[in-house]
């Protein structure tokens, strides 16, 4: 079994028990299928990005369920056939992804990480990681300090590279 989850905008006109009403058709409909629901948030009304039936405004409903995936498309079309369900959408998720009672109580902001989640290890090309200094900068101390062995050397090799270019010219 595959964990999916449905978003599905509800016309703006229900609210309260008609709300309820649709959100348990949604369910049914769902076992009906073979579905067994996990998780139900309800996100509340939201400016839609565009109109959709000449609505500005809708109720976000996500539900999380388990299923086999082979009754998705009937679903979806068993919604498209309700006419105050305005927009749906199934995507297959992973089993950490399911939300939780802890989550729904303890709801970051989108541009914050939980502290139970770890950043991933990738940067961008243009940062580097706080640990690592570029090459072409080095820390500085407000004491002078005599050149290294190895400074010394490259200096002299410098300067007789310069030597022999000006004395090829």
């Amino acid at each position: 079994m595959n964990y999916y989850e449905i978003l599905y905008i509800v016309h703006p006109a229900l609210e309260g028990g008609h709300l309820q009403d649709i959100t348990k058709s949604v369910d049914e409909l769902l076992e009906k299928n073979g579905a067994k629901v996990k998780v139900q948030d309800n996100w509340g009304r939201k400016r839609l990005a565009y109109p959709i039936d000449k609505q500005n405004y809708g109720s976000y409903i996500l539900t999380q369920f388990e299923s086999d995936g082979k009754t998705n498309n009937a679903i979806l079309k068993d919604l498209d056939h309700n006419s105050n369900v305005l927009g749906s959408l199934i995507t297959k998720i992973e089993k950490s992804e399911l939300i939780t009672k802890k989550d729904k109580k303890d709801e970051t902001p989108a541009d914050e990480t939980p502290a139970d989640e770890t950043p991933t290890d990738e940067t961008p090309a243009d940062e580097t990681p706080a640990d690592e200094t570029p090459a072409d900068e080095t820390p500085t101390d407000e004491t002078p300090t005599e050149e290294s062995p190895a400074e010394e050397g490259l200096s002299k090799d410098t300067d007789s590279d310069e030597k022999k270019s000006k004395e090829k010219d």
